[in-house]
């Protein structure tokens, strides 16, 4: 879920970080300006945002890793715990010792 998150965070602030706004200004022959205003994509700060994405996406997938492993090693310790519990206290027949 704070993958998730995190995620649309980094999506959203992705659209607003990779906009650029570019103002060109001409000068005519009649000595008057002419200026336009242009709002575009920042391709190098895509591309830039991107690759932090990849990193952060790829950092989170080792760890959710690491935490799977953990957690099966977890269990399958506690099912050999619980296995020889269980077979001391029935002598391993599956009756109760007397």
């Amino acid at each position: 879920m704070k993958n998730l998150i995190f995620s649309a965070v980094l999506l959203a602030s992705f659209s607003l970080i990779s906009c650029e706004k570019k103002t060109t200004t001409t000068v005519n022959e009649d000595g008057g300006t002419t200026t336009v205003e242009r709002v575009g994509l920042d391709n190098e700060q895509i591309d830039s945002t991107a690759q932090n994405v990849k990193e952060g996406v790829q950092n989170a997938a080792e760890k959710t890793g690491e935490a799977l492993e953990d957690a099966g090693e977890k269990l399958k310790e506690g099912a050999r715990k619980t296995e020889h519990d269980i077979r001391e206290a029935t002598d391993g027949d599956g009756n109760p010792k007397k």
